[in-house]
């Protein structure tokens, strides 16, 4: 049985609002979305969006959710910043 590996190359096309530098956000929500396209065909992949929430001047959480081209919701993460920056929880 012979086993063919396969490669998937995808181009990811980042879209942002304009953001404030990390020393202006006190508090709330930053928002930003990107997109990821097939490099042979420009074929919508999926669209990734985040949302991070800021407490006093720090990235308290963050929301990832992944959608596929007609919007459906096919992935969803919660990461939260806790004392440890460097090593969040996940859910």
């Amino acid at each position: 049985m012979k086993i063919r590996a396969a490669t998937l190359t995808i181009g990811l096309t980042l879209t942002l609002a304009v953001i404030p530098s990390r020393a202006q956000i006190t508090m709330g929500d930053r928002e930003y979305s990107a997109s990821a396209y097939a490099l042979e065909s420009d074929e919508l992949l999926y669209i990734e969006r985040h949302v991070e929430t800021w407490r006093r001047g720090r990235l308290a959480e963050r929301s990832v959710t992944y959608e596929d081209a007609e919007g459906n919701l096919i992935a969803a993460k919660q990461v939260r910043y806790g004392a440890d920056h460097v090593a969040p929880s996940f859910g």
